[in-house]
């Protein structure tokens, strides 16, 4: 029998190594720039992530973007550091919890659902359909997560989908859904008793886990 031929894999491990110097170096001189416009941003005290993202220069997330690009799960406690060195918590929190999810630096789904749910909010709801289509497509090729999913859904106010996309994330440990007790956006949810069933799920005590 011809012997089976190994993949010589240090090709590919180069490329990646490349992509990843590239990425972090870029993130770096990006950084660099902002720094200055970023120590005189003044974002009020409990600030949601909209609010957060309007004030910060776009130089900051395209950065973010980039380091999670070129270190993946690598990048959370990177990112966690400098947005907290910047007191940006909202962004640290998202932008954390984002950058644990693997595979997820390329593209923005994280942006994508939340656009979905701002459009949908402002009351283009066909807008904000066409966008969860475009996370659709991506979703046939690549990890989407479910909270992310669940958020838009409440935007274009789909509240059946939004607890299935809940459930499909409580199924797979999504790790997203750490934010679920302490995002304002789900606040029109914690009404229904399936809220209620979700932090059941999770283990969490159902009188800490109401939003205030």
């Amino acid at each position: 029998m011809p012997e089976a031929q190994s993949i010589d894999w240090r090709p590919i491990l180069a490329f990646l190594g490349i992509v990843a110097l590239v990425s972090v170096t870029l993130a770096a001189l990006l950084f660099a720039a902002v720094h200055r416009r970023l120590r005189k941003i003044r974002v009020p005290s409990g600030a949601d992530f909209f609010t957060t993202v309007r004030a910060v220069p776009l130089g900051l997330v395209v950065g973010i973007d980039l380091l999670d690009l070129g270190l993946e799960s690598f990048s959370a406690p990177l990112i966690w550091f400098i947005l907290n060195r910047y007191k940006l918590q909202a962004l640290r929190n998202v932008a954390t919890v984002e950058a644990l999810i693997p595979v997820s630096g390329p593209i923005p789904t994280l942006t994508i659902a939340w656009l979905a749910h701002a459009v949908g909010v402002a009351g283009d709801r066909p807008r904000a359909l066409r966008i969860l289509g475009q996370l659709d497509e991506l979703n046939r090729t690549r990890y989407v997560s479910r909270f992310h999913w669940a958020l838009a859904w409440i935007g274009v106010g789909d509240h059946d989908k939004a607890f299935a996309a809940l459930s499909c994330a409580c199924d797979e440990r999504d790790p997203a859904l750490m934010l679920l007790t302490t995002e304002p956006r789900f606040d029109v949810l914690r009404g229904d008793p399936r809220y209620g069933a979700v932090i059941d799920r999770l283990g969490l005590d159902r009188e800490s886990a109401v939003h205030v």
